[in-house]
């Protein structure tokens, strides 16, 4: 009889991946971006889907392929040398289950990856499942490139045609998409990061509409000035913070905090953050960080600061007795790219700036943080009162982020 999961597996649409051994890593990658929330496919992996039950494993896996709506092959050498990948295509075969080849490429960018691996989705969406909205949007730009063709048919041989296009669409306006499409560069390519960790343990690239998605972060923001705006727009997360927001009689008015799930440094070697400090404040400042949130608020972890300035820090347990680490880096209104690279072996913390090394930190305990509860935390605060100047005096303060990256490099 066949067990819950399996049953499960018959009743919904889903894909079988097959690897060899010593492909474990790119299949697992592979999982990932397949089940993504920008994929949305639904994957069936031994490691993931195999339960302790009366059958064996290798019947399950049999199930798995024969009730699945694709196959995909992790195809590499060593899985064409692979007895059990050989004997995984063979059962696909002969119970005519689609199968899609997914070659890895040695030294591939991380873009070029994600694009090899979106085709690789339209394709196995196309080819077992054709929704409704799918044939009707087929049907629509069908009609349209038959219009098109019609139209410049027409253009081209009835003199009444071109009268009526050169009247609707005169030449001035002809050249304003072409205008459209010489904008200027996007953030990925003023401030590109300059390192590339192999496991992306996690990411966000603040494009799903106008909320934090809630998968990956949980929210404490409850600002008590009703003119402070955390939105995504235009692919970034905006955190604005009107001049009023901190004053002389409610310093720490607005004080916001976004955390994601919880994380540790076995897993994080790398933190990439692209931020644009669009309107700088001196009495206010937005933290990103790998931390943990005490009682009184004080965050505890590493990551960059921004006010005026950005400022790469480490801030210590306070039952510990370590010293705190800050550097100040003068910016512009500009984007830049903030990476911190964590060297476990010699315990030092490198923080980067567009790619320049500006200092190094070690850290005097990092047996006591190697595995502490720790998040990506976005943070602001009013400042301190001894540094803080008149109402009258402050700026608005608006912190544009692009894009977060936390991952780790194999060995």
């Amino acid at each position: 009889m066949k067990n819950e999961a399996i049953v499960k597996q018959v009743k919904d649409s889903y894909v079988f991946i097959s690897y060899s051994s010593a492909d474990r890593t790119e299949a697992n990658g592979l999982y990932e971006k397949l089940t993504n929330r920008f994929n949305r496919l639904t994957c069936w992996m031994d490691v993931y889907d195999l339960i302790p039950d009366d059958e064996t494993f290798q019947e399950q896996i049999i199930h798995g392929i024969r009730n699945a709506s694709g196959f995909v092959l992790v195809d590499t050498p060593a899985a064409a040398e692979s007895d059990y990948v050989n004997r995984e295509l063979g059962t696909a075969e002969s119970d005519n289950v689609p199968v899609f080849r997914y070659k890895t490429r040695q030294g591939a960018s991380r873009s070029m990856q994600a694009v090899q691996t979106m085709l690789l989705a339209r394709r196995i969406k196309a080819r077992i499942s054709r929704p409704l909205w799918a044939s009707i949007l087929i049907l629509a730009m069908t009609l349209i490139l038959m219009g098109a063709a019609v139209f410049f048919v027409s253009k081209n041989v009835t003199p009444g045609v071109v009268e009526a296009y050169n009247r609707l669409l005169p030449e001035a306006a002809a050249d304003s998409d072409a205008q459209e499409m010489e904008s200027g560069p996007g953030p990925s390519d003023t401030a590109p990061f300059y390192f590339e960790p192999e496991m992306i343990v996690f990411q966000e690239d603040f494009m799903a509409g106008d909320e934090l998605n809630p998968y990956q972060f949980y929210y404490d923001i409850q600002p008590s000035c009703e003119e402070v705006e955390i939105l995504q727009h235009d692919g970034s997360l905006v955190l604005n913070y009107p001049a009023g927001c901190s004053t002389s009689e409610y310093l720490w008015s607005c004080e916001t905090e976004i955390h994601s799930y919880l994380l540790n440094l076995e897993t994080i070697e790398y933190i990439g953050m692209r931020v644009r400090l669009q309107n700088s404040s001196d009495s206010r400042e937005i933290s990103i960080s790998l931390s943990s949130s005490t009682s009184d608020r004080r965050r505890t972890g590493f990551g960059w600061a921004f006010s005026t300035h950005a400022a790469p820090f480490f801030r210590s347990n306070i039952n510990l007795p370590e010293e705190d680490y800050y550097a100040y880096v003068p910016v512009e209104d500009e984007w830049h790219a903030y990476e911190i690279i964590l060297d476990p072996d010699t315990r030092t913390i490198h923080y980067y700036m567009d790619g320049q090394l500006l200092d190094s930190y070690i850290m005097q305990y990092y047996e006591e943080w190697e595995d502490a509860p720790l998040m990506l935390l976005i943070y602001s605060t009013g400042n301190d009162m001894a540094s803080f100047t008149k109402s009258a005096e402050n700026q608005d303060m608006m912190l544009v982020v692009d894009r977060v990256v936390l991952g780790r490099f194999n060995k």
